[in-house]
């Protein structure tokens, strides 16, 4: 099979690939890699669990920071003019049962592309569990991911092609300006199975696919389904109270209440009754969890307040600039069901900013016949793009310590009945870390 030259990158996808990149960085308040030192050299496909739809490709495309092939669904693929910018970014399709058993044969030539962007040295990138989800579950994984990676495999019997696992996760999958959480998890040599591949396909795969699955399940916190709701509303809370570890805090408190919930169902549902009370004054209040744990400062509120009244009229005019950009992907957002493509919507439409910028240009050299103000109006207006999102969240800030300074009672009130539902589920991260050694944690209850 003649491999593909992974050196020829046209200018245009070098420029996408730059500005992407660069979106992407200033769309986060956080983002947060680790493990990006377990990636091999070589042949290797990447196998992250899928949350949120085009966010999740961007996430590890970002990351490694080099061309990548990805599938999306096959019903992208529709309309021509996407089709051929999809294949332009290295998408191509991978057909599903519900879009037609006749398009499935279509599938086997987009496997024969990726082997052979694997064979040159390059990186592939499957979601294994097919449509995305936005639940903090592992779903089943599909067989594509491991058949390709033991036909690759088979192409190259003396060279290792690696299987990476992923996990993704965000503090909100609808809004911009959150927590992006990516950990890259240790390689697992497809050379292990191949053996066993040779002398029965089947069993090979599932071999794989299992060795993978239990990878997977092993950096991607599982929430099972009995109180899954208090779970995973209880979490940013104790994610912002332990921000130390990231990972570690999130994969620690889910285990200990899936533990809990086995051994004690009882405490568990004194928490939630708990949480539930807790939950009601947030609500009211309307304090996230990141303005509840936040220091407050006086002399900081007064110093902020005097900057965001100095910067107010620019924020305004920077804002009004971008209405027409919030009005859009409002309109579109509202015609779209599926709240996991909202982020994606947002960003493609932040990503033809330029083209807006250029129409300003336009409009105001037209209007004042001056190319050096056209220039500079731009300019400014492309600064505050860039720098939108901090802008933006300078000016939440404030409303966050107004309500820290209004609800000065309330909120020392809510940390009290937080830290009782802590007491209640008997979570303390530190304490946690100290007895890793402990071969069950259910000992500790």
């Amino acid at each position: 099979m003649k491999p593909i030259n992974l050196m020829v990158r046209s200018i245009g996808y070098r420029l996408l690939f730059a500005w992407v990149s660069l979106l992407h960085k200033i769309y986060y308040r956080r983002i947060i890699i680790e493990g990006i030192e377990n990636i091999p050299e070589g042949k290797v496909i990447f196998s992250p669990n899928h949350q949120n739809a085009i966010m999740d490709a961007l996430a590890v495309l970002c990351a490694v920071k080099k061309p990548i092939f990805f599938m999306a669904r096959g019903d992208f693929f529709k309309n021509r003019w996407i089709a051929a910018f999809f294949r332009f970014l290295r998408i191509y399709p991978a057909y599903r049962r519900v879009e037609g058993f006749h398009n499935l044969t279509h599938n086997y030539a987009t496997m024969s592309k990726a082997r052979k962007w694997l064979l040159s040295g390059g990186s592939v990138c499957i979601f294994p569990e097919g449509g995305h989800e936005g639940i903090w579950q592992l779903r089943p994984l599909s067989k594509g991911l491991f058949r390709l990676a033991l036909e690759t495999q088979a192409s190259v019997p003396r060279e290792p092609v690696y299987v990476v696992p992923v996990f993704i996760h965000y503090s909100s999958y609808t809004r911009w300006g959150t927590t992006l959480y990516l950990k890259f998890g240790k390689p697992i040599n497809v050379l292990s199975t191949y053996g066993l591949w040779k002398m029965n396909k089947a069993r090979g795969i599932s071999e794989l696919k299992n060795t993978v699955e239990i990878a997977m399940k092993q950096i991607v916190p599982h929430v099972e389904n009995n109180y899954y709701t208090f779970i995973v509303r209880f979490a940013p809370f104790a994610l912002e109270k332990f921000h130390v570890n990231y990972q570690s805090v999130l994969k620690q408190y889910v285990n200990h209440c899936n533990n809990l919930a086995k051994v004690q169902p009882e405490v568990m549902q004194l928490a939630e009754k708990k949480f539930d009370e807790f939950d009601r004054q947030i609500q009211k209040l309307g304090i996230s969890a990141r303005c509840l744990w936040n220091d407050f400062s006086l002399n900081r509120f007064l110093f902020h307040f005097t900057i965001r009244l100095v910067l107010s009229p620019f924020f305004l005019l920077g804002t009004l600039y971008l209405s027409p950009f919030f009005l859009l992907s409002h309109v579109i957002n509202s015609r779209i069901d599926d709240r996991q493509f909202h982020s994606s919507v947002r960003f493609v439409l932040l990503s033809l900013q330029p083209l807006w910028h250029g129409f300003v240009f336009l409009i105001t050299l037209l209007v004042f016949r001056n190319f050096a103000i056209a220039l500079l109006t731009t300019l400014f207006f492309v600064s505050y793009t860039l720098l939108g999102f901090h802008l933006t969240d300078f000016f939440r800030q404030g409303f966050c310590e107004w309500k820290q300074f209004w609800y000065k009672k309330q909120l020392r009130d809510l940390k009290s009945q937080f830290e009782e539902i802590l007491h209640t589920i008997n979570f303390t991260y530190p304490y946690v870390a100290e007895n890793k050694i402990r071969e069950n944690i259910v000992s500790r209850y």
